[in-house]
């Protein structure tokens, strides 16, 4: 496992936190992009669990 495959999981990572962050921000600019974060959230953890998958079983 090297710096390549850690470059893999940044993109799931920052799909997953900024979900979360949407979810929860007060912020009156990201109110209207508030009905996505469900699919920002959802698409990041399949996206993580699918390379962790391709990461030990191929």
């Amino acid at each position: 496992m090297g710096i390549e495959d850690l470059k893999d999981f940044i993109l799931p990572i920052v799909l997953i936190a900024f979900g979360l962050f949407i979810k929860n921000t007060k912020n009156p600019n990201f109110q209207s992009s508030r009905k996505y974060w469900k699919i920002l959230f959802i698409l990041g953890m399949l996206n993580l669990l699918m390379k962790i998958f391709l990461l030990f079983y191929l």
